[in-house]
């Protein structure tokens, strides 16, 4: 019998387009509409102009491109701009972790440079987001997903979505079996260290955030490449008592949920969280009650006494409860100042980190009057429902308490009631994409991306999502 790492191969390489089921095909398509809307409203913040400074640094032949400025570089300055760009606002969609920002800018870059078509980029994101997605299930506790343990572990993280990225860049380079199951051995010895409780732990909030994303995008087109010029990886890199799982922080490996029904059913399309506000997913819920309570409500910042938030147990942790907002990083955790700007109904998108914004005294001032702690039966209801993630809104004003509590935000794809729809989803994206780009080419590249298996060249879409004429 193969091990998991043989079958996590072959399970890429044999997976083609026309096996791809219609409704992933779809989600393929709005998570990259999803992504490319928030690379480009990325490009108006500190870590975004950073981020295209370090690719042009990077040099190269102008194989790919950066994403909204048009600036061309290598393959592998694309992919780190890119990928850091997604998640600059941490905006972009979830799919059990920040698996997009981590696996989809090294397809993305491959699939302009080599001028494959829509399908092929299509089945590189499927690809990269199922592997993703299943190691994800399979390791838990790498994630703080323990309910015996509410909160995050000591190592914690999403990293070990190299994997998926490396398949997906794998199969735009048409490894064959042998060269995909050692690039997936290269990428597993590439993984960084899991930071995210040291990031969560620590302020002020720094830029590089919790995962080095454009570092990941680049290590798996790294992997993928040595692989294809013939360096060999560890084959069983996924497999033993000192495989990935131990050494990547987590105390299970259950392989099973990474591999059953591998390549007949598909998972991830139905764990797509599509953010609706521009900061830490850990809020979404909570926003949600608050401002369904104001806006039913008519209520006005002034006629606010308080605000009490009932979060994931992770909400303990300093970044979330840092009210010192000097800047945009620090806005998209801080749990008073998001829904402080809430109340204020700034314009939901990229103005909530705007200077402009988390400098404005007002809402600075308003923040005194939001506290927060963890859902008391957070981990009661998980139990009941592994897919809930349970927040509640107390809102005291005009001598009453407005009170509402979700089990999913909004955007989780895990119901019809929740589900975003295209339309929602597009209005975000000319949202974000309206911080840079004209309008005529916002609609161009709706289109665009929306019909994307009819699109024979990739290079045309990335033109149509920069300011450059070329």
């Amino acid at each position: 019998m193969h091990g998991i790492t043989q079958e996590i191969a072959n399970f890429a390489i044999g997976t083609k387009f026309n096996d791809l089921p219609k409704e992933v095909v779809h989600e393929s398509k709005r998570i990259l509409l999803d992504c490319i809307g928030c690379g480009l409203a990325g490009l108006g913040t500190d870590k975004g102009k950073t981020a295209a400074e370090m690719a042009r640094k990077l040099g190269g032949a102008g194989e790919a491109t950066i994403v909204g400025i048009g600036d061309c570089c290598s393959y592998f300055g694309a992919s780190f701009a890119n990928a850091e760009l997604i998640n600059a606002m941490d905006y972009e969609v979830l799919c059990g972790g920040h698996i997009s920002a981590l696996t989809l800018a090294s397809s993305l870059a491959l699939a302009e440079g080599m001028k494959a078509s829509g399908k092929e980029l299509i089945r590189a994101i499927a690809i990269a987001h199922e592997i993703g997605c299943r190691l994800g299930a399979a390791l838990p506790t790498a994630q703080g997903e323990d309910l015996e343990k509410p909160g995050l572990p000591p190592v914690a993280g999403w990293n070990y979505a190299i994997f998926g990225g490396t398949a997906g860049a794998g199969t735009l380079l048409n490894l064959d079996q042998h060269q995909m199951v050692h690039a997936l051995g290269i990428a597993g010895y590439m993984v960084p260290a899991q930071a995210v409780k040291k990031f969560v732990s620590t302020v002020p909030v720094a830029r590089a955030k919790y995962a080095p994303v454009g570092w990941i995008n680049q290590a798996e087109l790294t992997a993928a490449f040595l692989a294809q010029i013939g360096q060999t990886g560890d084959t069983t890199v996924l497999e033993g008592e000192y495989g990935f799982w131990r050494y990547i922080g987590s105390s299970k490996w259950e392989s099973a949920a990474m591999m059953k029904e591998l390549g007949q059913s598909w998972r991830f399309s139905s764990l797509t969280v599509y953010k609706l506000y521009p900061c830490c997913g850990v809020l979404s819920a909570a926003l949600d009650c608050f401002i369904n309570i104001i806006d039913e409500n008519k209520l006005q910042p002034e006629d606010i006494d308080g605000v009490r938030i009932y979060l994931d147990p992770r909400c303990e942790e300093p970044v979330w409860r840092n009210n010192e907002i000097e800047t945009d990083m620090e806005a998209q955790f801080s749990v008073a100042y998001n829904i402080s700007v809430a109340a204020h109904r700034v314009n939901i998108g990229w103005k909530w980190q705007d200077s402009n914004t988390y400098q404005n005294p007002k809402i600075l001032e308003f923040m005194k009057k939001v506290s927060f702690s963890p859902h008391p039966d957070y981990a009661k209801i998980v139990k009941e429902d592994p897919t809930a993630r349970p927040n509640r809104a107390d809102v005291i004003a005009k001598g009453r308490t407005f009170s509402q509590e979700r089990k999913h935000p909004k955007g989780a794809s895990i119901n019809k009631a929740t589900r975003i729809t295209d339309e929602e989803l597009v209005d975000k994206f000319q949202n974000n994409a309206n911080r840079i780009l004209l309008p005529s080419k916002i609609d161009k590249a709706t289109e665009a991306i929306l019909s994307l298996e009819k699109i024979a060249n990739v290079s045309k879409l990335i033109e149509l999502v920069t300011v450059q004429e070329r």
